[in-house]
């Protein structure tokens, strides 16, 4: 089941419909009341159910969860869907940095059986951030850089009255904590989030954020330094077509997680 039919969620159907993710069947798409024209034409295309009600779902029927509709979804449903031993594919991982939140969760899924599935989404190296935890693990900054186009409409630039639309220069727009960039853009930080559940969590994980009208790709820039030696890594991806405030890395971490999970999980449909 598919929660949302933005950019992501299309591109996991056309996944499925085209055969790229190895026999997996998709039973439900869920939407928004606005869209209800595109989610008909999505499902139909995909030849399955839709609905705009998350409570009418056939909950026996679904074993794997794909959240692709943003944070307040996963505060409001995810904790329902681990309570029942569903597997959660959560793409809105910014909702994950508040710690009481994620340690309700991470509670209620050992007791349920549910597994929470992250993927690696515009970044990556996540394994070596993970490893390097293991020991004294002292820093690690994130430095993420998108033309303001791809910015325009976060909160953060909202309440403090940031005009993007005239850039000539790179600008700062942002300089703390993951805790405090998954808040502050929602809709762009989810790197933030997933670079601070692997390492220091998310107080100790700095970012700062850049506006830069000279560029087409989204950068970002990890730097990690601990009792291992040091850590920097560089990733240049192309915005989606549909969406440029998600790269396209995004769509294809999505699929790869959802097939190597049921691959290894045993969850294939004849």
């Amino acid at each position: 089941m598919i929660i949302g039919c933005g950019n992501i969620a299309t591109y996991v159907v056309n996944s499925i419909v085209n055969g790229e993710t190895k026999g997996i069947k998709l039973h439900t798409i869920v939407g928004t009341p606005r869209r209800t024209d595109y989610l008909q034409e999505l499902s139909a295309h995909a030849n399955c159910h839709w609905t705009t009600d998350i409570d009418s779902l056939e909950w026996d029927e679904i074993d794997v969860m794909i959240e692709a509709a943003g944070q307040q979804v996963v505060k409001d449903h995810l904790l329902t869907f681990v309570k029942k031993g569903k597997h959660v594919l959560v793409i809105s991982i910014g909702a994950l940095v508040d710690q009481d939140f994620f340690q309700t969760v991470y509670t209620e899924a050992k007791k349920s059986g549910s597994q929470i599935l992250l993927p690696s989404g515009a970044i990556g190296g996540l394994d070596a951030i993970r490893n390097a935890a293991m020991g004294e693990l002292r820093s690690v900054e994130l430095t993420t850089k998108k033309h303001p186009d791809s910015l325009t409409g976060a909160p953060y630039i909202i309440e403090n009255g940031i005009d993007m639309d005239h850039l000539t220069e790179d600008l700062v727009l942002f300089r703390g904590s993951a805790l405090e960039a998954a808040s502050a853009f929602p809709e762009n930080l989810n790197v933030a989030a997933a670079l601070s559940l692997a390492g220091l969590g998310p107080e100790r994980t700095m970012v700062n954020i850049i506006a830069s009208p000279h560029i087409e790709m989204n950068t970002h820039e990890i730097q990690a330094t601990g009792n291992f030696g040091n850590l920097y890594f560089r990733f240049e991806n192309k915005p989606s077509p549909e969406n440029r405030k998600s790269s396209y890395l995004v769509n294809l971490s999505v699929v790869r997680t959802l097939e190597d999970f049921c691959r290894n999980g045993g969850l294939f449909y004849n």
